[in-house]
């Protein structure tokens, strides 16, 4: 009987899709992906170079062909990233870290919306922050990020409006303009979700503009500064 690998498989567009296509590859796992239909298709190129089997799909009916699948092949291994919110409390540490710095003190905890679950845990370590998401225009989508309101993984989906205290949506002509930014720390390269997260900034009214925000992101990194 021919050998099959183990399967890993999740519903992403972001860093998890990114993350899991790449261990299983290195661990020789069979990854299938299910991913919203507007993914742009350099992220789906990326997904597909490291081996993972992508499955483009219309939202709100993405799960029910996840369910299906999984069915068919019960031995998987898959994350349950969307309804497993206890995955939330692994980014409370990261939010507590940041009580060390200097200014310790938040008055605003914003970020980008795929799950919900990294921007929540780290705004539970800062309780008295408003929490505030930072969303692209339902017709302007953004990868790795959604519209919370717009774009919904059926009834269930566990991520919701009220979980948030302030949402500002922003248009793509209004996200920050650069890709690096200068930092204490060198050089930081941005994605285009956390472009989004400092355009949103930038929106806030000027009442806000003395206050201490903390951005939350992902697949950002340092390089040296030249």
């Amino acid at each position: 009987m021919e050998y099959q690998p183990p399967i890993a498989f999740e519903v992403s567009r972001g860093s998890t899709a990114l993350s899991l296509a790449y261990y299983s590859k290195q661990f020789e796992l069979n990854c299938h992906l299910f991913v919203p239909e507007n993914l742009p298709a350099e992220k789906k190129q990326q997904l597909e170079i490291l081996g993972a089997h992508v499955h483009a799909l219309k939202v709100e009916g993405i799960y029910d062909v996840h369910d299906e699948f999984l069915k068919k092949h019960p031995q998987c291994f898959f994350f349950n990233q969307l309804f497993d919110e206890t995955k939330a409390r692994h980014y409370k540490k990261l939010g507590q870290s940041f009580s060390e710095k200097p200014r310790s003190a938040f008055d605003i905890v914003i970020g980008a919306v795929g799950t919900g679950h990294s921007l929540k845990g780290v705004a539970a370590a800062h309780t008295t922050a408003v929490l505030c998401s930072a969303e692209p225009k339902p017709t302007e989508p953004c990868a790795g990020v959604r519209n919370i309101q717009n774009e919904r993984y059926g009834e269930k989906d566990p991520c919701v409006v009220k979980n948030f205290q302030r949402r500002i949506v922003v248009d793509v002509k209004n996200f920050f303009p650069d890709s690096v930014v200068n930092t204490d720390h060198g050089q930081l390269k941005i994605c285009e979700s956390f472009r989004l997260v400092l355009g949103a900034i930038l929106t806030l009214p000027a009442s806000d503009a003395p206050r201490a925000v903390l951005a939350v992101g992902a697949q950002n990194y340092f390089s040296v500064a030249k």
